[in-house]
């Protein structure tokens, strides 16, 4: 049997480019994984496997959302004796790679790092759902209304204000747009 595997990246819940990538091989049965961070298809058609099946999928990033469970993924398609392909980087796990050493830990590292800022973006995306904030918070204080006043009064420079509140230009004027 031949087996896709796909799965939606946070910030792409659109799939048609993982699809549109695998439309070339004759897949007999599809698994896409809803959230990135589900592991529910892959679970599913990981139960399925039988020697000699092979299994597609976009890219190593699509595939694991981290290194030790790519890891443990190749050792459960090695230990079944399936075939898993990697169509991006043109890596198929049962045969020998065409890739050098260097190219290698670029792809490592490249999957490191794509596979930790999807699972950051992933972990943003639930906590925005569940009307959490992310990212620094914005608060005014009194030195950042006084820096206000004092700027609006017309009376001092921007260094002389930074001077006296220890608030920066650039915050300064971020304020200020925000409030006229």
């Amino acid at each position: 049997m031949k087996y896709g595997y796909i799965r939606s990246l946070p910030g792409e819940k659109d799939t048609s480019q993982q699809v549109a990538l695998l439309s070339t091989i004759q897949i007999d049965q599809l698994f896409t994984e809803e959230s990135y961070r589900l592991n529910d298809q892959l679970a599913e058609m990981i139960d399925l496997l039988e020697e000699g099946d092979q299994v597609y999928t976009s890219s190593l990033t699509t595939f694991a959302q981290s290194l030790n469970q790519l890891r443990a993924l190749l050792e459960t398609f090695t230990k079944k004796k399936v075939s898993l392909h990697f169509v991006t980087e043109s890596i198929q796990i049962d045969r020998p790679l065409i890739h050098s050493f260097s190219d290698i830990v670029h792809l490592i590292a490249l999957f490191q790092t794509e596979s930790t800022s999807l699972m950051t973006k992933a972990a943003m995306e639930e906590a925005k759902e569940r009307g959490v904030a992310t990212g620094r918070p914005r608060k005014k204080d009194a030195n950042v209304n006084r820096a206000i006043e004092l700027y609006t009064s017309g009376e001092y420079t921007l260094k002389q204000i930074k001077e006296m509140t220890n608030i920066s230009k650039s915050t300064l004027y971020r304020y200020l747009n925000e409030d006229y």
